[in-house]
This record gives C-alpha cells, structure tokens and sequence, in this order.
C-alpha cells in the first residue's frame, strides 16, 4: 500500500511540473526566415537552394506592373494586412505558391507569395503587410523613366537623350539618337538620371589605335576623349577568325551606382581570365549585394558607340 501511495505521488509530481511548462505555439516554435524581394541560387556543394533577401526600396516607372515575390521557410509566406500609405498606387497578393517543386538549375524551392505593383502616379510610397504577426515594410519610389541616363554628349554634340513623357493610358517614350560625330577629340559626357536615384562614378572608353589595335582609357565623366583611329580589328575567342568593325567605332562604357535600390555597375580595365586577353570588366552588384563578373574585348556590351 505504501509503494502504491509513493508511485501515486511521483505520477502527481510529475503531472503537476508538467503543468507549469509553457506551451510554444507553432508560429513561435517555427520562428522561420522569411526574405523579402530575394534572389536565389544553388549550392552544388550542400545540394540545396540558397536565398537572400534583396533591397526593400524598389524603382519603378508609372505603368509599370512590378512584382516583389516573399518566401518563407517552413509553412509558406502568409501575407495580411497589406496596405499603401496613400493613393496612386495599387497593391495585391496576386500569387502565393505553398507546393514544394524541383528545379534542375536551383534545386528544391516552394512556398512563396508574390504582391503585384502598380502606378498611375510618381512619387515615393509605403507599402506594409505581416507574416506571422511581424510587420514589413517596402518604399517604392515611382518615376517617369527608370533609364540609368538620360543624355550623353561629344563636345557641343549630342550622342543621344531620352525623353519621357506621361500619356493618358501609359506613358510615350521620344527616343534620339545620333552615333556619328565630327572631330577627333572632344569631351564627353553623360547626364544620369538623378529622378530614379542615378549616378554616374566614371568611364572606361575603347579605342583603336592607326594599326586597328583595341586600346582602353579610364577617364573621368566629362573629361576629353580620343576616338578611334582606326577601325578596331579583333579575332574571335577561338582565335581563327578575324574581325574588322564596319566603323571607326569607338566604344564607352559607364560605370554608375543606384542610391534608391543600391545597385551599380563598375567597369575597370583588366584581364579575361579565359583569352588571357586584356579586357574591360565589368562588375554589376543587384539589390541584394550579389555581384556578378564578365568581360569585353571588342566593344560588346557598350553603353554608347560613335564614329567620325
């Protein structure tokens, strides 16, 4: 009887200890990440999929349709309570995907929600919704033209501009252009677009000496320039064809920074690593602070190209 009464009081112990332990509801027990607005890639060493939240500041062009996409590990991005701070534009949860799916590039991915952006009006808006009870909050700045330059000139010269107007149902975009120039020397100079948060941080400009060879400056933006002698001769990456460019094309590439989302491109003078070439390299940064590397050799990815 007295062993019966002491298994009797340790079962009571137990149950009453039991009783003052809190419980974790699932949402707290979770506590998974959610990201914002992200990129992601594969890790062939681990074999999983890695993501990474990008800027919560977006740039846009009235009329355009802008999607954000939010993912959450676990149970999936449930998003509520989503809201913009005044009129102009418009906001909604026009996806949100909870099935797991393969992807022979990215892995196993699932679970995320996309809001839908749009607007009638520039300007700079807040837009806030919750997962799980926490709040976020996203600032989309709202402009005419989202180009990373709005002029660029040769001397007295203008290379080309671009112009945006609002139009009732859109907006009409007046494009002018002019690549050939006169004289040999001049400076040059290219006007960002500061409306969408656009600066230019310098040049790098390709030329072609008298012999057709490919020669490379880093200037300053609005310090003179030399065009090319020549028309610039190069030979494919294999190395059995040769080229010769129609024009005495000589190419500029701008580097610039984006303060709104925070990406920018630098270009640099260097080495491709696969030709052994001498090269301008480019290093492009997205809003969530990846970089991404490549290389030119024969004018390819040029942001401007004149001839005299």
């Amino acid at each position: 009887m007295k062993k019966s009464k002491k298994i009797l009081a340790a079962i009571m112990a137990v149950l009453s200890l039991s009783m003052i332990i809190p419980t974790i509801s699932p949402v707290e027990a979770a506590s998974s990440k959610v990201y914002i607005n992200y990129t992601q890639s594969y890790d062939s060493t681990t074999g999983t999929t890695v993501y990474k939240s990008g800027s919560k500041k977006l740039l846009f062009s009235t009329f355009d349709e802008v999607s954000c996409r939010v993912y959450e590990e676990g149970t999936g991005a449930k998003i509520k309570n989503l809201k913009v701070n005044k009129s102009g534009l418009k906001a909604k949860v026009t996806n949100t995907n909870s099935n797991v799916y393969s992807d022979s590039t990215y892995g196993t991915s699932s679970r995320f929600s996309t809001i839908t952006l749009y607007a009638k009006k520039t300007g700079t808006y807040k837009v806030t919704f919750k997962i799980n009870s926490k709040s976020y909050t996203l600032t989309c700045k709202v402009v005419t033209s989202t180009n990373a330059f709005s002029k660029a000139t040769f001397g007295s010269q203008e290379v080309s501009s671009r112009v945006i107007t609002d139009g009732s149902n859109g907006y009409t975009s007046v494009i002018t252009s002019n690549n050939k120039v006169s004289g040999s020397k001049g400076k040059f100079k290219v006007t960002a677009n500061s409306d969408a948060g656009y600066k230019v941080t310098g040049l790098v400009v390709l030329s072609a000496n008298k012999k057709g060879k490919a020669t490379f400056k880093s200037v300053k933006n609005g310090r003179s320039i030399t065009l090319s002698k020549a028309k610039l001769k190069y030979t494919s990456d294999d190395g059995y064809t040769t080229y010769t460019d129609a024009k005495k094309y000589t190419y500029v590439y701008v580097s610039y920074k984006n303060s709104t989302t925070g990406e920018s491109v630098k270009y640099s003078i260097g080495k491709d690593p696969t030709t052994n070439q001498k090269a301008i390299k480019c290093v492009y940064k997205d809003n969530s602070g990846q970089t991404y590397t490549s290389y030119y050799t024969n004018g390819s990815g040029s942001d401007y190209e004149i001839w005299n």
